[in-house]
């Protein structure tokens, strides 16, 4: 004889196998499910790809600014010298004011580097660098030239001050030396560190359509009634349900994740100066510490639908849910908070932080994911089992 949980068990499965079958009935809607994980990869890896062709980046880390126009260049040899030393190139720009800024304008030449003619033989001269702000190219190009000429600014000065016998201290009396402890900067890291809040976006949208087709929709169409018929616990139905809402998440986010390795691969490939993307591993490791993390997204989605009177009810209240931990992973985005005892118990935030730190390569311990997992899955289930009593209520039945 059977035990009970056995009983139990193909009660459940039963009613899992149905809705999976029911699901990938709808070709058109499991085709489209597929591919709407492929739309924020696709979007971060264009980006990155017109940030990596802009050039700008060298091998070495340094932004250059190549092809610039320059106006004026024999009135200052020595500064243009130390620019093309610093992998600065220039071409002649013309006289006429208006004409150099139609040069920028126009996206002809990122900036124009305008010296004047009374520049000639002095020490003390005012350059003027014309730009477009709206231009990443010109951004990053003027940049690096302010850069370099304040560089040689400090040159000639030192110079200037030992010449006449005193120190050339007396310039930059006090110094800083950075001592850098994380990765060396790269732009292509701002990228990488978007991937964690998209992907905790897909966790909570994963499995909201399919969510709301078993739940509100089956009440809707009026299949839910007979099936509340048959002898099987409300319990049971609801788990059955929610573990096929469970395993199309895991697939949905698997695709996610996969699609944000190949396509920041594709983005960063033969693109100089440019950082290398996570490795699978650390997506691997992302994936792992989603698992109770989708457990407890499915119980919410099961909750909300249960407790809503419409299916189109349930899509307004589902397509706001995943914009709420959209918002905290994006303001960690910009700042990063350590993984320790207490973030790592909190359901969501834990998973957030831990994400980032795999994306991060910053130091966490096997403690700290199971607190994060231990912690979820407990309020997976407190979750779920408010869902069950919603769902054994009569207003299930009948919407009102």
């Amino acid at each position: 004889m059977n035990p009970l949980w056995v009983k139990c068990w193909h009660r459940i499965r039963t009613v899992l196998t149905k809705e999976i079958s029911d699901h990938l009935r709808d070709k058109r809607s499991m085709i489209l499910s597929l591919i709407f994980p492929l739309m924020a990869p696709l979007t971060v890896a264009l980006l990155l790809n017109f940030v990596a062709g802009a050039n700008i980046e060298g091998s070495d880390g340094r932004v250059r600014a190549l092809g610039a126009a320059v106006s004026g260049r024999a009135f200052a040899p020595k500064l243009i010298e130390y620019l093309k030393t610093n992998q600065i190139s220039f071409v002649d720009a013309p006289e006429n004011r208006e004409e150099r800024e139609a040069l920028v304008s126009n996206g002809i030449h990122p900036f124009v580097l305008v010296i004047p003619q009374s520049a000639a033989g002095r020490e003390l001269y005012q350059v003027e660098l014309i730009t477009d702000r709206t231009n990443p190219k010109s951004i990053a190009g003027s940049a690096e030239v302010m850069r370099t000429i304040s560089a040689y600014s400090r040159i000639e000065a030192e110079r200037q001050v030992t010449s006449i016998g005193l120190s050339d201290r007396i310039v930059t009396p006090i110094t800083v030396a950075q001592i850098n402890v994380g990765r060396a900067p790269n732009s292509a890291y701002l990228f990488y560190n978007m991937v964690p809040s998209l992907v905790l976006f897909m966790v909570f949208m994963g499995a909201v359509y399919l969510t709301i087709d078993t739940s509100v929709g089956e009440r809707e169409r009026g299949s839910l009634e007979p099936l509340l018929t048959v002898p099987v616990a409300r319990w049971e139905l609801l788990l059955g349900k929610s573990l096929a809402a469970l395993l199309f998440t895991g697939l949905i986010v698997a695709i996610n994740l996969a699609a944000f390795r190949a396509s920041l691969v594709w983005a960063v490939a033969g693109a100089e100066g440019m950082a290398s993307p996570p490795s699978i591993g650390t997506f691997v490791g992302m994936y792992l510490v989603a698992v109770p993390l989708m457990a407890l997204a499915v119980s919410i989605q099961m909750t909300i639908a249960t407790l809503s009177r419409s299916a189109k009810e349930a899509q307004i209240y589902l397509g706001l849910l995943p914009i709420i931990p959209l918002v905290p992973g994006i303001i960690l985005v910009f700042s990063p908070v350590n993984v320790g005892i207490i973030q790592s118990s909190v359901p969501i935030f834990g998973q957030l932080t831990l994400f980032l730190a795999l994306i991060g390569e910053r130091d966490f311990s096997f403690l700290h994911i199971l607190l994060s997992g231990f912690s979820t899955l407990v309020a997976a289930a407190l979750v779920f089992w408010l869902a069950t009593r919603l769902f054994s209520r009569e207003k299930m039945v009948f919407g009102t």
